[in-house]
């Protein structure tokens, strides 16, 4: 877990979804949306904030980052796991976006030596007096806070997500599938860039799946829908609906990814793979009714993706697949973070 502000990664809060016109779910979210009160707006509870937590023991010792999704009762969860006592007030929703902790630790390996800390002889008041407690003057001209430079170890991960798009052009619709893996569930957030009436929040539980529809007609006959979900996932899917044509889908496989291209229109299309941790620009023609299949190899970028795909003969088509590929062992923090 981390902050929303300080740790440079401004992720918004995974939310259960009011209704159908705002989203859905898998799992039942009814423990999750209030009625109001006089101290309680009406509404659907998700989980706030981020906030740093630090995980401190033999088996999580290296400077590990753990992306997974947690929140206060992943930490129940983990007495549930250690002691075998369920926790009967969480609710089914937060049990299926939320991790149990576990994911930070590592206990096939135990290091119990003696961590190195920085010494504090400075802050050794010269006269060795007790002193009133130290009041900090705020410089007149502060400086932004900057990130720390370099990578992090990172812990393995449970996620296999995905999310595909379809055009249905004769009804003038679009249609995303969501889906967390079959090991983990999660919760994605999809915003428009074209429409007014979202975002919509979208919850699967592990090995679930679920789908939704936009219309059209909301965005004179085109759509631009990105969704985010843990760990880095994103997928921005652009273009019209007034014709068929090609589509993209994308698939952790091992220590790689593969986009799979199809192509529902007439005539054959060209499309330009691009790649945002370097790398020359591909390309690939599929005709009409076939399929293509290409795998990146992401050895160069530590299993992390940044791929977009664009088409010659239609400048309005636009597919963006990014995140990591879990395949449960360590890996890095994102490589292409800037750090100063």
């Amino acid at each position: 877990m981390s902050e929303n502000d300080g740790f440079f990664d401004h992720v918004v809060p995974p939310l259960p979804p009011k209704d159908a016109s705002r989203g859905k779910s898998t799992v039942d979210v009814s423990l999750d949306l209030y009625k109001g009160d006089s101290n309680r707006p009406a509404g659907p509870y998700g989980l706030g904030p981020r906030v740093p937590m630090l995980v401190v023991s033999p088996w999580s010792k290296g400077g590990y980052v753990n992306s997974e999704t947690l929140d206060h009762t992943s930490i129940l969860r983990f007495m549930e796991r250690r002691f075998g006592v369920e926790e009967t007030n969480i609710s089914p929703w937060r049990r299926a976006i939320c991790g149990d902790l576990t994911s930070a630790f590592d206990f096939s390996r135990k290091d119990s030596r003696p961590a190195a800390l920085p010494g504090t002889d400075e802050y050794e008041p010269q006269d060795r007096e007790r002193h009133p407690d130290y009041k900090p003057t705020p410089p007149a001209d502060p400086d932004m806070p900057r990130q720390e430079r370099g990578l992090r170890p990172t812990r393995p991960l449970r996620y296999a997500p995905y999310v595909d798009g379809s055009v249905d052009a004769a009804a003038g619709k679009f249609t995303l599938a969501f889906a967390s893996g079959a090991k983990a569930g999660a919760a994605f957030h999809v915003t428009s860039g074209n429409r007014t009436d979202g975002p919509w929040t979208y919850t699967t539980e592990a090995g679930k799946s679920i789908a939704d529809t936009w219309n059209s007609a909301y965005s004179n006959g085109s759509y631009d829908l990105t969704v985010h979900g843990p760990a880095g996932f994103v997928r921005w899917f652009k273009g019209s609906n007034k014709a068929a044509g090609p589509e993209v889908t994308a698939r952790h496989t091992g220590n790689d990814i593969e986009l799979t291209f199809t192509n529902k229109g007439p005539a054959s299309v060209r499309l330009k793979i691009g790649n945002g941790y370097g790398g020359r620009a591909t390309t690939v023609t599929v005709r009409p009714g076939a399929t293509v299949c290409r795998t990146v190899d992401l050895a160069g970028s530590r299993r992390w993706y940044d791929l977009t795909v664009t088409a010659d003969a239609d400048p309005a088509f636009l597919r963006r697949f990014a995140g990591h590929v879990e395949n449960g062992r360590p890996g890095v923090s994102d490589p292409a973070i800037i750090t100063e």
